[in-house]
């Protein structure tokens, strides 16, 4: 049959040689885009968004600020009780008043008066120190002599010398006065500090109302004595002991500026020893028995050879 009898045959041949023909060409472009890919427009990323001015400012702000300090929990405490300040030693001066039998601190050089008893009580003297040194062995402990100086209202003096053993107490009678003594502190070219304690007036009784007194001098003062010209004998200040039968010391006294001394005792046989000064030979005086009696004094002046020729 031909194209010119069958008119319908020839419209749908038509239609079939349109879409082949299309086919054709859609397959001829697609081979050509896998072929060459770069024929075919990639996609576009968008842009990251750049951050804002102001979330930046904020970010930075953020991690610059310190945090702020957390706030203590408040501790409550009791409060502290006050710790009395010890009550220092009352030392001496001046106007330093002690009552009888009280303690007191002097240093070298003051003074204390005694209530009530008229007397005034100084640390006149460190007369000898030979104590051993905490640093130095010793086969001697050594002793410590001092001299104590009263003065009383009614102008009578006193005088009293005190040795010690080291760490030790020393008493004695001051005039009337009871005397206890310990020095605290002190060296060869320290401040000494005296612990002084001061008793009232002794009552009447037989050791008080005897004993012994006198005077202390020393001569010759020239070297050549003649009859035209003076030269007495001077007083002089030593210090004297007395030891009793048994040979014990019972008592140790310096002699007064005017060389007048006194030395309560009871009855009984005693010597009294002048002792030279100390670390010297002369001058010297040799030592003197004597004899104490019931409510009597004895008298024993002591001559001190002064070596002068």
């Amino acid at each position: 049959m031909s194209e010119a009898t069958h008119p319908g045959a020839v419209s749908r041949l038509a239609q079939w040689r349109r879409v082949a023909f299309a086919i054709t060409a859609g397959a001829v472009l697609l081979t050509a885009c896998i072929d060459d890919p770069q024929t075919v427009t990639p996609r576009e990323t968008p842009p990251a968004a750049s951050p804002s001015p102001t979330t930046e400012a904020t970010r930075e702000a953020n991690a610059t600020q310190t945090p702020p300090p957390a706030t203590p929990t408040p501790v409550v405490s009791s409060p502290p009780v006050p710790t009395p300040s010890p009550t220092p030693a009352s030392g001496g001066g001046s106007d330093a008043v002690v009552q009888p039998d009280g303690l007191v601190s002097l240093r070298l050089g003051e003074h204390v008066r005694v209530a009530g008893t008229g007397w005034t009580v100084t640390f006149r003297e460190v007369i000898e120190d030979s104590r051993c040194r905490p640093e130095v062995q010793c086969i001697w402990a050594g002793q410590i002599v001092v001299r104590l100086v009263g003065d009383h209202a009614d102008g009578r003096v006193a005088a009293l010398v005190l040795a010690m053993p080291a760490g030790s107490l020393g008493s004695g009678l001051l005039g009337d006065l009871r005397v206890e003594a310990q020095v605290e502190t002190g060296s060869p070219g320290s401040t000494y500090v005296l612990s002084l304690r001061a008793g009232v007036p002794q009552p009447a009784s037989p050791s008080n109302l005897s004993g012994v007194r006198g005077r202390v001098t020393i001569g010759p003062m020239c070297p050549v004595v003649r009859e035209d010209v003076p030269c007495p004998d001077r007083p002089y200040q030593a210090l004297l002991t007395v030891r009793d039968a048994a040979g014990r010391e019972v008592a140790r006294v310096e002699s007064a500026a005017d060389g007048t001394y006194s030395i309560p005792l009871g009855p009984g046989s005693y010597v009294l020893t002048p002792q030279p000064p100390a670390g010297g030979v002369m001058p010297r005086a040799a030592p003197q028995p004597f004899e104490v009696r019931v409510l009597l004094w004895s008298t024993v002046d002591v001559a001190f050879d002064s070596g002068i020729r």
